[in-house]
C-alpha cells in the first residue's frame, strides 16, 4: 500500500511537466489539479505577455490619436474664435469708415482666391497677415503705431484673449474690398505641436502662407494639419477655420450698450446691455467687455462680463456685480474703493499710474456668431479724484504727454482719502509722470459739502441693494462671500484702509490723511466736512489729517468730529503741523443737541484744531470742541506750540447750555472744554 501511495505521488508530481501521449484520464485530471495549484507554464506566460503588449500598443496608439484629435479640436476652436472676432470687428470698422488709404493692409497675394472654394484668379483684394513675435509691430503700440494697421481694426485690445492675440502665432487671410475674412490658421507657440511641449517651439513665417493657403484648408486636410511640416522644418499641429465652414455661421444684430461712470464714494462703471429677452442674448449671450485705458500710461485692461443664468463668469475681474433692470442686463464694475483691502485702484490696475485720467468703453460682440461690434460712447474720468484741472486747458487730447495740471477737485471723501500716498499710491513726484512729461497737481479744491455718515451709507447700501435683487456669484465665489470681503455689512463697520495694508482704525472710522511724499495745498472752498469719526485701533496720530509737513489747509469747516487715539497726538484738523505748514480760515465746532460724544481725545498732546504745532502757523482759525489728553497737554485750539510756531487772529470757544454755562458733571453737555493730565489751556 505504501509503495502504491508513493508511486501515485511521484506520478502526480511528474504530470505537469509531461506533454507526450500515453497519459490516461486520471493522469490528465491530476495534471489539471496540479496546474491549478502551480500556475501557468512558461509558454503560457509568454503568450499572455505578448497579448497584453499588443493590446497596450493598440491602446497607446488610440490614446495618442485621441490626444491629437483633442488638441486639433482646441486649435481649430481657437482659429474659429480669431476668425469670428476678426470678421465682426473688420466689418464694423468698414461700416464706420475707419479703414482708409492710410491703413496698413498687410501682405498682398495675387495668387490667392477670394474664397477658398472658388476657381483660382488673380485677385487684387486678397491680403494676409502672418502674426508672430517678429510682426508684433501690428499689435504693439510700444514698437510701432498699431492703430494704422487693419489688423488693429480686426483684433483690437479686448477682442479676444490676450494670450491668443499677443502670445499666439496665426495667419489671417481676408478680402479687402468686401471686408471679409477668408480663413485663419493658428498654432499654439506654448505647445509647438505634437508631441507636447516641444523645446524648439514654432512660429509661422511668411513662407508658410503659400503652403497653408489653399493646400491645408478644409476638413479633408485635417489629418495633414496634425503633422504640418513648416517652412522652417519643424513639424507642428495647426488649427484652421474658414472656407466652407464660414457659410454655416449665423448672423445677429446687437444694440449699443450704455456706459455710465459713477465717480463718487466709489468709482464705479455701470454697463447696461439692452434687450436681454431675445433668444440669442438669453441662450448664447454675447461677450460683454469693459475696456479701460490709462490716458498717460497707455496701459490697458479689459473686464469680461458674461451672465449665464444665476452665475456671473468673469475674466480678469476683481469686483463685479450683476443684476437686471427691466429686462436689461446690468453690470457694475468697481474701479476704486478705499474701504476694501484689495479694492484700491492701485491694487486693481497694475501698470497704470494712480491719479491718471481714464478712458472707458463698453463693447458687446459674439464669439460664436457673426454680429456687429456694438460699442458704447467713450467715458472719461479720473482714477482717484473728481477732475484734474488746467488753468489753460490743452487743445488736444484730455491728457496727452506734456500737459500740466494745476488742481484736482474733491467731491467725495474717497477723493479726499486718495490724497494720501499710502492709501491710493498717488505721488505727483513719481518718475512715471516725468517720463510722460506730465505734471499733476499738489493742490486740491473741495467742491461740495462732505459727510462721513453719508459716505458710509453709500458704500454699504448700494452693493447690498444690488445683491438683494439677483442671486449671482463671481466665478466660484458666492455673492454673499464677495460682499463680505468687499464691503461692511452695516455703515457702522465701514472704515478706510491703505492699499495692501491691514486696517489701522476701528470699524466705522476714517483713516487720517498724511501726504508724506509731497507738499499739499487743500482749499475747502468754504465747504464743510461733517460727522467724521477717527478712532485709531492701537497707536498713531489722529485727525482729519495725520501729520502735515510743509502743507496748507484753508477755508474749511469741520463739524461734529470724534477723534481719538490710545497712543499718539490728536486734533480735529491734524494731529501735528510742522515746517512751513499753515492753517488758515479753518473752523471746528460741534452743533449737536447732545454733543458729549463729540470730542478730541489722545494719550499724547490734544488740541481742538491741532495737537502739536511745530514752527508752523495758524491764522483766522477757531475751535469750539471738547478736548482731553490722558497723558500730556491739551488746548482748546492747539495742544502744544513750539519752535517759533505762530497763531494769529484765532480763538477757542466755550460751550453753553441754553445760552448759559452749567456747573454739572462731565456726563452732561457743557462739561469742561479742556481736560488734561498735564498742562491744559483754553487756547
Amino acid at each position: 500500500m505504501n509503495g502504491m501511495k508513493h508511486e501515485r505521488m511521484r506520478a502526480s508530481q511528474r504530470v505537469p511537466f509531461r506533454v507526450g501521449a500515453g497519459a490516461g484520464a486520471a493522469a490528465a485530471a491530476v495534471g489539471r489539479e496540479g496546474r491549478s495549484r502551480r500556475g501557468f507554464t512558461m509558454m503560457e506566460l509568454i503568450t499572455v505577455i505578448a497579448i497584453l503588449g499588443i493590446m497596450m500598443a493598440i491602446v497607446f496608439v488610440s490614446v495618442s490619436r485621441i490626444q491629437k484629435d483633442m488638441q486639433q479640436l482646441e486649435l481649430d476652436g481657437t482659429a474659429k474664435e480669431i476668425f469670428i472676432a476678426a470678421q465682426n470687428h473688420l466689418a464694423t470698422a468698414e461700416s464706420q469708415g475707419l479703414i482708409d488709404s492710410k491703413t496698413e493692409f498687410g501682405s498682398h497675394d495675387s495668387r490667392a482666391t477670394k474664397s477658398n472654394d472658388e476657381e483660382t484668379n488673380n485677385s487684387d483684394d486678397v491680403y494676409y497677415y502672418v502674426v508672430n513675435s517678429a510682426s508684433k509691430r501690428y499689435l504693439n503700440s510700444a514698437t510701432n503705431d498699431s492703430k494704422t494697421s487693419v489688423l488693429y481694426q480686426m483684433l483690437p485690445f479686448g477682442s479676444i484673449d490676450e494670450t491668443v492675440r499677443m502670445g499666439g502665432t496665426y495667419v489671417i487671410q481676408y478680402d479687402r474690398e468686401s471686408a471679409t475674412v477668408l480663413g485663419v490658421f493658428y498654432a499654439n507657440t506654448a505647445l509647438g505641436g505634437f508631441p507636447f511641449n516641444r523645446a524648439d517651439g514654432f512660429e509661422f513665417q511668411d513662407d508658410d502662407y503659400a503652403q497653408l493657403f489653399p493646400g491645408m484648408t478644409g476638413q479633408a486636410q485635417k489629418s495633414a494639419r496634425q503633422d504640418y511640416a513648416s517652412a522652417s522644418g519643424v513639424t507642428v499641429m495647426v488649427g484652421y477655420y474658414g472656407g466652407e465652414d464660414r457659410e454655416s455661421l449665423k448672423g445677429e444684430s446687437l444694440n449699443q450698450p450704455r456706459l455710465e461712470i459713477l465717480n463718487g464714494d466709489c468709482l464705479v462703471a455701470k454697463i447696461v446691455l439692452p434687450d436681454t429677452s431675445s433668444s440669442f442674448l438669453r441662450d448664447e449671450e454675447p461677450t460683454m467687455k469693459l475696456l479701460v485705458s490709462g490716458d498717460t500710461s497707455g496701459a490697458e485692461k479689459d473686464f469680461t462680463l458674461i451672465n449665464k443664468g444665476d452665475y456671473l463668469t468673469a475674466t480678469q475681474v476683481d469686483y463685479i456685480q450683476g443684476g437686471e433692470e427691466s429686462g436689461d442686463q446690468v453690470f457694475y464694475v468697481y474701479l476704486d474703493d478705499v474701504t476694501w483691502k484689495g479694492g484700491h485702484f492701485s491694487e486693481l490696475f497694475d501698470g497704470f499710474i494712480p491719479g491718471e485720467n481714464l478712458t472707458l468703453q463698453a463693447v458687446a460682440f459674439s464669439t460664436t456668431r457673426l454680429t456687429n461690434v456694438a460699442r458704447s460712447a467713450k467715458g472719461h474720468c479720473n482714477s482717484l479724484f473728481g477732475q484734474l484741472m488746467q488753468s489753460q486747458p490743452a487743445s488736444s487730447d484730455d491728457q496727452a504727454e506734456g500737459v500740466a495740471y494745476d488742481k484736482a477737485t474733491v467731491a467725495s471723501l474717497r477723493h479726499f482719502a486718495n490724497m494720501d500716498t499710502d492709501i491710493s499710491g498717488y505721488d505727483p513726484d513719481a518718475q512715471e509722470w516725468a517720463d510722460k512729461s506730465t505734471a499733476v497737481p499738489k493742490a486740491f479744491d473741495q467742491t461740495v459739502d462732505l459727510s462721513w455718515s453719508t459716505f458710509r451709507d453709500n458704500v454699504v447700501l448700494e452693493p447690498k441693494e444690488l445683491f438683494a435683487s439677483a442671486s449671482l456669484s463671481l466665478g466660484t465665489q458666492s455673492a454673499d462671500s464677495l460682499l463680505a470681503q468687499a464691503v461692511a455689512e452695516s455703515a457702522e463697520q465701514v472704515r478706510v484702509c491703505a492699499a495692501g495694508e491691514d486696517y489701522v482704525v476701528d470699524e466705522g472710522s476714517f483713516m487720517p490723511v498724511s501726504p508724506s511724499t509731497y507738499s499739499l495745498t487743500y482749499n475747502g472752498g468754504s465747504h464743510r466736512i461733517s460727522d467724521v469719526v477717527v478712532k485709531m485701533s492701537s497707536s498713531g496720530d489722529a485727525g482729519l489729517f495725520g501729520a502735515l509737513d510743509d502743507d496748507v489747509a484753508s477755508d474749511l469747516t469741520l463739524l461734529n468730529f470724534r477723534v481719538s487715539t490710545p497712543n499718539g497726538n490728536a486734533g480735529a484738523l491734524a494731529a501735528s503741523m510742522s515746517g512751513a505748514s499753515r492753517a488758515s480760515g479753518v473752523l471746528a465746532y460741534n452743533a449737536a443737541d447732545d454733543d458729549r460724544e463729540y470730542e478730541v481725545v489722545a494719550s499724547g498732546n490734544a488740541g481742538g484744531l491741532v495737537g502739536e504745532l511745530h514752527a508752523a502757523s495758524m491764522e483766522n482759525c477757531a475751535a469750539s470742541l471738547y478736548v482731553r489728553s490722558t497723558g500730556a497737554s491739551a488746548g482748546g485750539l492747539v495742544g502744544v506750540a513750539d519752535n517759533a510756531a505762530s497763531v494769529g487772529g484765532s480763538y477757542a470757544g466755550a460751550h453753553t447750555y441754553e445760552r448759559a454755562f452749567r456747573e454739572t458733571a462731565d456726563k452732561e453737555a457743557g462739561h469742561y472744554n479742556v481736560d488734561a493730565s498735564g498742562n491744559a489751556g483754553g487756547l
